[in-house]
């Protein structure tokens, strides 16, 4: 399995990989092996789970709307932010935002990009 997944990977990298760099690479293979001792140790992600992370995903991009929704959610944050590091900040508080509005009301999308100061 991980034999052919690595060529599949060496083949065609931006299925798998946000950008074709080693570092991508072992972002990858360290989240597939945490997910494989996890799911060994019967810690599955539950539907409930799956669901608030949909919910987030689609929160986001409807944040910002006027992105397709193919960009992802990752490109949406990473295009409103002022650089990497501060996409990373951005998404945590766009995240707890979504935790906010949902235990409020169903968490519906902001009008205007958040959060604040990006370009």
């Amino acid at each position: 399995m991980l034999t052919e997944l690595l060529r599949e990977i060496r083949k065609r990298p931006g299925i798998r990989l946000p950008a074709a760099t080693l570092t991508a690479l072992e972002a990858y293979l360290n989240g597939l092996f945490e997910g494989i001792e996890s799911a060994s140790a019967g810690q599955l992600p539950t539907a409930e789970t799956v669901e608030l992370w949909n919910g987030f995903v689609s929160y986001v991009l409807e944040s910002y709307s006027p992105l397709p929704r193919a960009a992802g959610w990752r490109r949406a944050i990473t295009f409103h932010s002022f650089d990497d590091a501060s996409a990373l900040e951005d998404f945590f508080e766009l995240y707890e935002r979504y935790l906010r509005e949902r235990e409020t009301h169903d968490a519906t999308p902001p009008q205007t990009p958040p959060p604040e100061g990006k370009v």
